[in-house]
């Protein structure tokens, strides 16, 4: 099962735990999602609110990663690379 977004913050984890297996983070730079966001077209994507949900992940959402990583279940992947490499970074690691 693959859950994308959830938990954004240590709150949400105290409601409800999956006891996740693996935890996959693409990470990429602020940099990079503005100008990824910004590309989708959607009325909310403008540089400055990204900038705005970008603080609050980093705020709460950063506090959920180094859990993880406590665990010893956070899988960083580098998210700058093509979707294929991605796809193959996270399989290996995985050990699919």
């Amino acid at each position: 099962v693959v859950i994308d977004g959830y938990p954004r913050s240590l709150d949400q984890l105290a409601v409800f735990d999956p006891e996740y297996q693996a935890m996959v983070y693409l990470n990429i730079t602020d940099e990079a999602a503005v100008s990824r966001l910004t590309k989708r077209g959607r009325e909310d994507d403008t540089p400055d609110q990204i900038k705005q949900r970008l603080a609050i992940f980093h705020q709460k959402t950063q506090a959920v990663l180094e859990h993880y990583q406590s665990l010893g279940i956070l899988i960083k992947v580098d998210g700058s690379q093509d979707p294929q490499t991605i796809f193959t970074t996270i399989l290996e690691k995985l050990n699919v």
